[in-house]
């Protein structure tokens, strides 16, 4: 039962970080998180989780979780944490890495599910999701939020998160 209240618990807190994220947009004078967030694969086929953040934001936590199918009725299993107590600067996070700043709460174990989700926490913001399979990562691009998710070229990318970063 214990097992089962976590997992509840982790979804819902994974939830909420996406809803305080949608809420929180219409009371501020900055443009959706969404756009800042993105994946990509590395030369070492790593996960990476991308966030570029504005000069008003402090990450503080990136997380992965195994996005179980919700046909199934199995709860979204965290595989990954990394947490920071300043708050850091956003940037490229390698999933299983410990990048300066941060410190992983939990280790990843070198599985990947088919259905992941991304997720950022900000400081005083919510934070935003992504999910998204590893076969839809493509070497050397962006896979960026959208309805579908799509590919993009880096530089577009951080063009995209860029803009989003500036007042109405």
């Amino acid at each position: 039962m214990g097992c089962r209240r976590n997992a509840i618990t982790r979804r819902a807190a994974a939830l909420s970080v996406a809803l305080a994220s949608m809420l929180a947009l219409p009371a501020c004078d900055y443009f959706s998180s969404v756009d800042r967030i993105g994946a990509s694969i590395g030369d070492d086929r790593s996960v990476q989780i991308i966030y570029l953040a504005c000069d008003y934001e402090q990450i503080s936590a990136v997380s992965l979780y195994d996005g179980h199918d919700p046909n199934t009725g199995d709860d979204d299993e965290l595989i990954w944490e990394i947490r920071s107590a300043a708050g850091a600067d956003g940037g490229v996070f390698t999933v299983g890495s410990e990048p300066e700043g941060f410190v992983e709460t939990v280790p990843f174990d070198g599985t990947l599910a088919e259905n992941l989700i991304a997720v950022i926490e900000i400081e005083d913001a919510g934070g935003e999701a992504l999910d998204f399979a590893p076969t839809d990562l493509q070497p050397e691009m962006v896979l960026a939020s959208g309805n579908p998710n799509e590919n993009m070229d880096p530089g577009a990318f951080e063009q995209q998160a860029r803009e989003s970063c500036q007042s109405p």
